[in-house]
């Protein structure tokens, strides 16, 4: 089977109409207050609650389940760690940023957000570089036919970790933003 035949539904449409949804309900509540340092923290917490919400609880386990990859594993569960991949890097690229927003705008040091960003710092500098290597095998193996490398624990320790500091952080990004 070539990946050129693999089709289906075109949904670039669809999540484009959301964000453009998205942009006008967040513009709304941006401007319907004059307290604009407020609003943009509250933003900027709500956007990344969003994306850690969307990308981490919803994608991450959802691309799996898609019926070509369910039903041509061997040759697409490895596009799917691939794009994994990407995704994760770029989620926690965008938690950097607006990460970087909230102390630029001085929000209070409070221990809610102290945790959240030793959280991904952790997640930068530790946990992801190792499920990015171990991704990286997958993908390798596929490609060149070869078994794919067995999981050990220290992969399975690293990737509970993972999850399990997603959910933290989309819980006190929630609580933050309600506060």
């Amino acid at each position: 089977m070539r990946f050129s035949e693999v089709k289906g539904p075109h949904y670039t449409n669809y999540a484009f109409l959301l964000v453009v949804a998205a942009i006008a309900a967040v513009a709304r509540f941006f401007f319907a207050s004059t307290s604009f340092p407020l609003n943009l923290q509250k933003l900027s917490i709500g956007l990344w609650a969003g994306f850690v919400g969307g990308v981490s609880l919803m994608e991450a386990w959802m691309k799996f389940h898609a019926e070509t990859v369910s039903k041509y594993p061997n040759e697409l569960k490895f596009v799917a760690f691939d794009i994994g991949r990407l995704i994760f890097w770029s989620l926690q690229r965008m938690e950097m940023v607006m990460a970087a927003i909230l102390l630029a705008l001085q929000i209070p040091t409070s221990s809610i957000f102290l945790v959240l960003l030793a959280m991904l710092i952790l997640q930068v500098l530790v946990v992801q570089p190792k499920l990015d290597s171990r991704g990286i095998a997958i993908v390798k193996a596929a490609i060149m036919e070869k078994p794919i490398p067995k999981i050990d624990t220290i992969d399975r320790i690293f990737h509970v970790a993972y999850v399990c500091m997603e959910m933290v952080k989309f819980a006190l990004l929630i609580v933050l933003f309600v506060q």
